[in-house]
């Protein structure tokens, strides 16, 4: 059980990186314009 959450909060965490690096970039983009 343990690790198992274990698991889904990396995943959470990997997730929530590539989301946050897509906005970033969508910003920069958008400032670029």
């Amino acid at each position: 059980m343990e690790s198992n959450t274990q698991y889904l909060q990396k995943k959470v965490f990997v997730y929530w990186e590539r989301i946050n690096i897509l906005l970033m970039s969508n910003r920069d983009s958008l400032r670029q314009k």
